[in-house]
């Protein structure tokens, strides 16, 4: 992150609340493909789909990283906005 932070902003550092708050959404977002799993398909079988969901975010994102910051910003904020909207609308 240190390296692509930078990149992504323009600014140098990370500012501490800032930091705290990406990685606290970070585990938001993480919990909310796993509970989804969970109230699918059981405990055990949600475990390892979630495992490789989040494998294949980590890869994308890492790729994505790489090749265009920004845009690999913008996809993930979709991305989430996405999923946020696709499980409030299957707990209605």
């Amino acid at each position: 992150m240190d390296r692509h932070y930078p990149q992504w902003s323009g600014r140098d550092e990370i500012p501490l609340p800032l930091c705290a708050l990406l990685r606290g959404g970070g585990l938001l977002l993480l919990a909310s493909v796993w509970v989804p799993c969970v109230l699918g398909w059981g405990a055990s079988v949600s475990t390892v789909a979630a495992l490789g969901f989040w494998s294949l975010g980590a890869l994308l994102t890492a790729g994505g990283m790489s090749w265009s910051p920004p845009w690999t910003v913008r996809a993930g904020a979709t991305a989430a906005l996405l999923g946020a909207t696709g499980c409030v609308l299957a707990w209605l």
